[in-house]
């Protein structure tokens, strides 16, 4: 059974939970480096998931390949696994329906984010009150405007 499941840690292969409680018994120094990979993995794909363009994606994964070093004794179960993560990613429907650079994924943003103010102008627009006068800006209007209105005012003659 060890040599199955070192197979699978190399191939970047998820264990199953009776594989992961057989690796922490008979060998817990593999186990350990098993749930390193893991946690590489699972960073990964999360990452992944909140890239914003295919573009991101393509930088996200150059960097995970990139900080693996070439001295881990376990560098090929973990380009396996980042492998593995990478091609379910691209084979998703939210990779499918990323922008392709991180200009289009700005653009796409700026569009959905700033809703048209058209409508709420006209909303606001078509609210009024007969006792207010027509020359009435409540953009301008501020509490401080009715202290000075009710201030007096002084006229000096010359």
């Amino acid at each position: 059974m060890m040599s199955k499941i070192q197979t699978k840690i190399k191939s970047g292969k998820k264990l199953t939970s009776k594989e992961e409680t057989y690796l922490k018994k008979h060998n817990p120094e593999l186990y350990m480096q098993y749930l390193r990979i893991r946690k590489m993995a699972q960073c990964l794909e999360n990452q992944l998931k909140h890239a914003k363009s295919k573009e991101e994606v393509n930088d996200i994964i150059f960097h995970a390949f990139n900080s693996i070093s070439d001295k881990d004794e376990y560098k090929e179960a973990i380009v396996n696994a980042l492998n593995e993560v990478v091609k379910d990613f691209q084979h998703s429907d939210a990779f499918q329906k990323l922008p392709d650079t991180n200009e289009e994924a700005m653009n796409h943003k700026k569009s959905t984010k700033l809703p048209s103010n058209e409508d709420q102008d006209d909303d606001f627009n078509n609210l009024s009150d007969s006792s207010e006068s027509e020359d009435f800006d409540p953009m301008t209007w501020t509490p401080l405007q009715d202290v000075i209105d009710a201030m007096p005012t002084f006229e000096i003659s010359s």
